[in-house]
């Protein structure tokens, strides 16, 4: 019987072009077996036999397997979905992922201690969300480097040309992705502050793209006040608004500082037109919305967003559009984090770069599909479960929760599904009322997939011993 995650895995994995169809073969094969149980190690998901760990080690070690290609398969999946949406946000963010056993010696620093820098990859990725109903339709793009240890300092930063600095990941993401869709005309690129950067912002309405970026710097601009954050200051409020900040829990890596509680920010909405006129370059034009909490909390970071777009400003309806799109830039620090931690991705103890790029490019994608099923039931909690769910699985998750009830007749709700997969999984729901998190749920999935064939099977006997 063939599993959800081995479908999933010949409809992500089949584009991919390795140069011999035994590979693309054994890429779908481990891949579906990876992702029905992401957390476990290779040995593991290859459940003790010798002949399918040994073909999947060798195809991870196999030199003509290029990584990039598993990587671009991924993506002609993801751009395949585009067509059916109408707007979709791309999400972009960089992260590092960070190793310290013997393959570290083949990366680059990350920085850190000075006597033990962290080493690993940078990389980063462009994650496709659909505008309206936060649907997450894939990977659109994914960089990975490695710093160079002996690369030029800081002092020489201005004097290096723009496309050998970091920052040109952002406009060569952008080229990546125009070289593989069709029209880019339905994308909205969502990016944070580092992301403020003039060449690139000159090379989106160069090229005519949708953008919200998160201003960085107090760029000039043409008027009586000079920079941006005093022109905006200046300017009326359009309206108030409440603002929902989530919590940033204390994680591996994360300075103490950063970790905040949830709570919700009373902000004031303005907006304008503005030109920037930077010192002996082309003057742009661009729409600019500034969100600022007036009164924070004592001892809160007051909430602060400069919003730099090419989307309308012409009523209230258009601001808060703008700021509900760059509300979902956190689904890329999500997605990161999923990879990390629900795919433990940066626990992975392959010997050598290229046999560990492998396995991370098949976990990025798992880590997407981990996200999906999470934000698919929390979209349609009144509708019926058999959206998210076939029939054979609500029945057997029914049966494993309410253990010695009847079977109903009509499906259960997503809302209900979502909390019997969680309880699975051990949640226990509690008074606060938080909602099970990306893992758990897919802890429960994973076990109710486990589980859904030794019931078919049950119930067929039954049957057959009611029809003697």
């Amino acid at each position: 019987m063939q599993t959800a995650s081995h479908q999933w895995a010949h409809e992500i994995f089949s584009r991919c072009e390795l140069g011999d169809r035994r590979r693309n073969r054994r890429l779908i094969e481990y891949a579906g077996r990876q992702a029905q149980h992401p957390q476990d190690s290779t040995h593991s998901v290859c459940e003790g036999s010798g002949a399918l760990k040994e073909g999947t080690f060798r195809f991870l070690r196999n030199e003509r397997v290029d990584p990039d290609s598993i990587l671009e398969g991924g993506f002609k999946a993801c751009i395949a979905r585009l067509e059916k949406a109408k707007d979709v946000l791309v999400i972009e963010d960089t992260t590092t992922m960070k190793y310290w056993h013997q393959v570290a010696e083949e990366l680059g620093e990350l920085g850190g201690n000075k006597d033990r820098p962290s080493r690993g990859f940078l990389v980063h990725t462009a994650l496709a969300v659909e505008r309206e109903t936060r649907d997450i339709l894939g990977l659109l793009d994914q960089q990975w480097w490695i710093r160079e240890t002996d690369r030029p300092g800081r002092n020489t930063r201005k004097k290096r040309p723009y496309a050998e600095k970091e920052n040109f990941k952002w406009q060569r993401s952008s080229e990546r992705i125009r070289e593989r869709v069709s029209s880019t005309n339905s994308l909205i690129w969502v990016c944070d502050r580092e992301a403020d950067v003039y060449e690139y912002l000159e090379y989106k309405l160069r090229h005519e793209d949708r953008f919200v970026v998160r201003a960085s710097y107090n760029r000039t601009v043409a008027g009586d006040a000079g920079h941006l954050w005093d022109q905006l200051r200046s300017e009326p409020v359009k309206y108030q608004r409440t603002v929902q900040i989530q919590q940033r829990g204390r994680h591996r890596g994360m300075r103490p500082k950063n970790a905040r509680p949830a709570r919700t920010a009373k902000t004031e909405v303005r907006a304008c037109r503005i030109t920037h006129t930077p010192q002996g370059k082309s003057p742009i034009k661009l729409h600019a919305v500034y969100v600022s909490e007036p009164k924070p909390p004592k001892d809160a970071e007051p909430l602060e967003w400069m919003l730099l777009t090419t989307e309308p400003i012409d009523d209230n309806s258009d601001i808060e559009s703008i700021i509900k799109i760059y509300e979902q830039r956190w689904m890329i620090e999500e997605y990161h984090r999923v990879w990390k931690t629900g795919c433990r991705a940066e626990d992975r103890r392959f010997q050598a770069s290229d046999n560990l790029r492998r396995i991370l490019a098949i976990l990025a994608f798992i880590a997407v599909r981990i996200m999906q099923l999470r934000t698919g039931l929390n979209a349609q909690s009144k509708a019926s479960c058999e959206q998210v769910l076939s029939t054979p699985q609500w029945k057997c998750l029914y049966a494993l929760v309410n253990p010695g009830k009847r079977l109903p007749r009509k499906a259960p709700n997503v809302k209900w599904a979502a909390q019997a997969l969680a309880k699975l999984a051990g949640w226990i729901p509690t008074k606060r009322g938080m909602p099970p998190g990306y893992l758990t749920l897919w802890k429960g999935w994973s076990m109710l997939e486990s589980r859904v064939e030794g019931w078919l099977l049950a119930m067929d006997q039954r049957c057959s011993m009611v029809a003697l």
